[in-house]
């Protein structure tokens, strides 16, 4: 009588669902990605007023201006104008921009992610 031997290995069912989970997963992350590096533009954006304003630029509407401009120049889709607040304080000015990004993601499912970051402009 012959010993039966064991089945060593993946199956092909087994192989397909790794393969199917995989592919979801880089697919996720290849519709997250320009998200999230758009966000570190709208970081850095907002960082670079701390050094890069003058005297004259410090008021809340002039330092909003700057940034939307800054945006623009960074091809910033998400952030808006209406994202941006500028909160005048006794020695600085507060600058937070607070969006939200919905992407379509399979069929009727969307990816909602929020992004908010702050920074204070000292006076010179």
């Amino acid at each position: 009588m012959q010993a039966r031997h064991r089945q060593r290995g993946i199956g092909l069912l087994s192989l397909m669902t790794y393969i199917g989970a995989g592919g979801f997963a880089v697919y996720t992350a290849f519709a997250l990605l320009p998200v999230y590096m758009e966000y570190i533009e709208v970081r850095s954006s907002v960082d670079s007023l701390r050094q890069g304003v003058s005297e004259s630029d410090l008021n809340a509407r002039r330092l909003k201006d700057l940034l939307l401009r800054r945006f623009q120049v960074n091809s910033i889709q998400h952030a808006k104008a209406d994202d941006i607040t500028v909160v005048p304080g006794q020695h600085d000015f507060q600058v937070a921009v607070d969006y939200e990004v919905r992407i379509p993601w399979v069929a009727n499912i969307d990816l909602v992610m929020k992004f908010q970051h702050a920074t204070q402009v000292q006076r010179p």
